[in-house]
C-alpha cells in the first residue's frame, strides 16, 4: 500500500476537483455506451482521494476556494448518481460502497 500511496503525488491528487468527479458521473449518464467507463472514472478519482486521505483538508480547502462545495453542486451530484443507478444497474458495484 505504501507503494501505491507514494505514486499518488500530492499535485496529482490536489488537481482532482469536485467538478471532475461530477463530470465523470454526468458523462456516464449522458452517453449510454460509456456508462460503465464513466462510472469507473468516478471510482478512480474518488479512490485517489481516499488513498491520500492525508490531503483531505487541503483538497477540501481548494474546493471551497473554487466554490465547488456549494449546495447546488452537491445536489446535482446526488441527483445524477440516483439517475445513473436507476438507469444502469450494472453501475451499482462502482457507486455503492
Amino acid at each position: 500500500m505504501d507503494d501505491v500511496h507514494a505514486r499518488l503525488s500530492e499535485d496529482s491528487v490536489l488537481k482532482i476537483s469536485a467538478q471532475n468527479i461530477l463530470d465523470s458521473v454526468e458523462d456516464a449518464l449522458r452517453i449510454p455506451e460509456h456508462a460503465v467507463n464513466g462510472v469507473q472514472r468516478f471510482q478512480e478519482l474518488t479512490l485517489q482521494l481516499y488513498l491520500r486521505a492525508d490531503l483531505a483538508p487541503a483538497w477540501t480547502d481548494l474546493q471551497k476556494k473554487a466554490n465547488l462545495l456549494k449546495q447546488p453542486l452537491i445536489e446535482s451530484f446526488r441527483d445524477t448518481c440516483v439517475l445513473l443507478l436507476n438507469r444502469y444497474p450494472e453501475a451499482h458495484c462502482f457507486l455503492i460502497k
